[in-house]
């Protein structure tokens, strides 16, 4: 059996190897299904950060992105060709929305009567409509075409528990299960958390934030903005630490203008078996977005012990207490968070967060996830075993 995984990542080339971390887990579930054949972008790169994809049974199809507007109709065409020889060549489809690959791949698998099933793991209002005058401009167009597409699939798979699912509903078959795999939870990583807090120099606060600093909807500046007042007036001093890959030159122009570059450190991209170590090493992690899924980077860092702030976006303040939640862009509850928190509330903080990460440990979700997989195959009455085309 094959399985066509569309996705708008980019996977980097470097010297003949494939490398992008963040999917290595979703083609491992996907080879549930049998032979994935991973339809996404490439770009060639010098040297990469990001682990190396693992490509057994993985075949990759990129397309060509869409950015050349006097050759946009002629690349359209070329994918869509691409796209839809390979969907002719597999039994079942699973498009990750939004993007416009995948609706166009769902589009394709109906034309062709293809199985297939959806992962909803962002929102595509958030996702153009924070991209300048030419994203506000097709964010509605992508908005509509998005909750068509879902409240039509048969079998839609959400990262968050309720945010995706009330602005993009289905008439199918769902399932909420969050992208992230946390490994088995040790006990030592809490008692350690504590004894980190309880000997901290409580004058200086180690803050970060996992996300690209290229992109400013993921919101660095508003605690770029509240370190930079904080520093001048509370006794303490704030450092933050942002760990992404990206041109960092509008967040490095601003900590120089806000006379705060001292304690804005940019540590670049990590590889990822590399974070949980960094994570240890910090006293509070705050995910200031405007516009995210269910964000992997928070329940890493809960998983590791860490109180956690987070904005009001998308699926984050399902994962966090109330009072750990501020409203987007408001740089003075940032303020007033981490002004007000000492280390009771760190330890209490600290703890609620270990215990809510058991709830997206790998065993747990996989069960889940195959569960949902093998509803998937009896309704279309597929077999892994099966290797016949439809």
């Amino acid at each position: 059996m094959k399985i066509l995984f569309t996705s708008e990542a980019v996977v980097e080339n470097c010297n003949g190897l494939y490398h992008k971390t963040s999917f290595q887990p979703f083609i491992n579930r996907y080879k549930y299904f049998g032979d994935v054949i991973f339809c996404s972008y490439v770009k060639t790169v010098d040297k990469s950060k990001q682990s190396v994809l693992n490509t057994d049974g993985l075949t990759f199809i990129f397309l060509e992105k869409e950015i050349q507007p006097l050759k946009l109709y002629s690349i359209k065409q070329r994918n869509k060709l691409k796209l839809e020889k390979a969907i002719q060549d597999v039994d079942i489809i699973v498009s990750h929305l939004p993007s416009p690959i995948g609706i166009e791949a769902v589009k394709l698998a109906k034309k062709y009567n293809k199985p297939y099933f959806i992962g909803v793991v962002g929102c595509a209002w958030d996702a153009y409509w924070n991209h300048g005058i030419k994203g506000k401009l097709v964010a509605i167009p992508y908005y509509i075409s998005m909750r068509k597409i879902v409240k039509e699939s048969p079998f839609v798979f959400y990262v968050t528990q309720k945010f995706l699912q009330e602005r993009y509903p289905s008439d199918g078959t769902t399932i909420g299960c969050s992208n992230v795999e946390i490994t088995e939870q040790n006990p030592t990583v809490l008692d350690n958390r504590i004894l980190k807090i309880l000997n901290s120099n409580p004058n200086r606060i180690n803050i970060i934030t996992v996300a690209a600093v290229n992109v400013r909807y993921k919101g660095q500046e508003y605690v770029i903005r509240a370190i930079a007042k904080l520093n001048k007036t509370n006794g303490r001093k704030y450092h933050y630490f942002l760990v992404g890959g990206g041109n960092n030159s509008f967040l490095m122009n601003l900590a120089k203008s806000l006379k705060v570059i001292d304690y804005v450190h940019f540590v670049g991209p990590l590889p990822h078996e590399q974070i949980y170590d960094f994570l240890d090493t910090m006293d509070l992690y705050i995910q200031p977005s405007r516009q995210e899924g269910l964000p992997r980077a928070v329940i890493e860092a809960m998983s590791r012990a860490l109180p956690v702030f987070g904005s009001k976006t998308a699926g984050i303040p399902e994962l966090l207490l109330n009072e750990c939640v501020f409203d987007n862009c408001s740089v003075k509850q940032i303020m007033d968070l981490m002004s007000k928190i000492d280390n009771n509330k760190m330890i209490h903080y600290a703890k609620r967060n270990f215990s809510e990460a058991m709830k997206y440990q790998k065993s747990i979700l996989d069960a889940r996830r195959y569960n949902f997989y093998n509803s998937i195959l009896k309704h279309y009455n597929l077999s892994k075993d099966d290797n016949n085309r439809q």
